[in-house]
């Protein structure tokens, strides 16, 4: 049995697992502290293990990191780190003429640093290497062949080789642009699986550089994200992932596309502000989607004024103004009532919507004659925002 982990969104880890089980058929469970596990008969490195990591680093929309566990459990101090990484066994996976390096992250109270955690494990991988192949491990922290990953929250320990690399799955190339606030891909994709979006018409009301738009429409089209990847993955450098990738995984099969290619796409992006929809529309010419978005410069607030009487967008999906977006809070909370309140003369049956002003959504939904059906808690970086999930009552 070999256990590998999938990374996503702090507090979506449920809808990232549920996302891998529809998706791909995999046997995934939720975890915490944004880990998802997935266990897949066999040793690592088996053949569908091997296709699993291909095929998810590759296919995978709502993951940040795909990687194989080497070990794990409940560690209170360094020397219990040291202790259960030394008693792993690395050699099915890491060569010892190979490279390695470990990147950490510690997150609770401590009496030692990330720096200290990284320097134990690595001593552990080296000697445990030392002992079983007789060879010492050479490190390389800029270029390694092989990174693991020492995670520790607060006395859960988890060591685990990553097969993604220092890239991580969210950061998709087709960003040639950016915004100084932009919701990372992957939970823009989150947010669409939780508004059950099934490949209609949909909206993003402030789609500042189009990634809400661009992601529904890969999704849409079954496009996988690493299409557009750079830089390759850090399996490549390693040699028991030499097998080409199959059309399966362990028990499942890659996603198929929402809507045929003969179906046209009704999926619009309103930016108010130029420069954004300069961006957004570079983006979307990047990842190949000029003829299949419509992307148009107007107000969320006044969305009468751009869409005409023959448009209809049931389901809006949006990442508005909030935290170090916020210039002027009173105005932002302005902004949530009219937009509301313009998405209900408009026909928006559905909002999803992510922000960190919790109570100004609430009123603001509510006063549009909208009921609040689901609250999803999700740490966006260092800030604790919600996702809102609201109905036309």
């Amino acid at each position: 049995m070999t256990k590998l982990i999938a990374t996503t969104a702090v507090g979506l880890e449920e809808i990232a697992a549920q996302d891998l089980r529809d998706s791909f058929g995999l046997p995934a469970l939720a975890g915490r502290n944004g880990a998802v596990s997935i266990s897949i008969s066999g040793p690592a490195p088996c053949p569908e293990v091997i296709d699993t990591v291909r095929i998810l680093n590759h296919w995978s929309r709502s993951l940040n990191r795909v990687g194989v566990i080497l070990c794990e459990g409940h560690c209170p101090d360094l020397d219990s780190c040291y202790q259960l990484a030394l008693g792993a066994d690395y050699s099915p996976l890491i060569d010892s003429e190979q490279s390695f390096a470990i990147r950490p992250l510690r997150k609770g109270q401590h009496s030692f640093t990330s720096i200290d955690l990284g320097r134990a494990v690595g001593q552990a991988v080296i000697d445990s290497v030392k002992e079983a192949q007789g060879k010492r491990l050479a490190v390389d922290l800029d270029e390694p062949e092989a990174i693991l990953r020492a995670g520790l929250h607060g006395d859960e320990f988890r060591l685990w080789l990553d097969t993604t690399g220092d890239m991580p799955l969210h950061r998709r190339s087709y960003r040639k642009q950016h915004h100084p606030a932009s919701l990372m891909p992957s939970l823009a994709y989150l947010m669409l699986r939780i508004a059950n979006w099934a490949g209609g018409p949909l909206i993003d009301p402030m789609c500042g550089i189009a990634t809400i738009p661009i992601e529904a429409a890969l999704y849409a089209r079954g496009i996988p994200p690493g299409q557009f990847r750079t830089g390759g993955w850090a399996y490549e450098r390693l040699p028991w992932m030499e097998p080409e990738p199959q059309a399966t995984v362990s028990g499942g099969t890659i996603p198929k596309p929402l809507v045929d290619r003969d179906t046209r796409l009704e999926i619009l992006g309103v930016e108010r502000f130029d420069r954004h929809l300069q961006g957004a529309w570079l983006n979307i010419a990047e990842a190949g989607l000029s003829d299949e978005l419509r992307v148009v410069q107007g107000d969320a607030a006044d969305l009468e004024s751009v869409l005409d009487d023959s448009e209809s967008y049931p389901v809006a999906v949006l990442n508005p103004p909030y935290g170090r977006r916020i210039g002027s809070r009173g105005q932002t909370e302005i902004l949530y009532g009219r937009f509301c309140q313009s998405a209900q003369r408009s026909g928006i049956r559905r909002i999803v919507v992510i922000t960190e002003l919790l109570r100004a959504m609430e009123r603001s939904v509510r006063d549009a004659n909208y009921e609040i059906t689901a609250r999803h808690p999700v740490m966006y970086g260092d800030l604790r925002a919600v996702i809102f999930v609201a109905e036309q009552a």
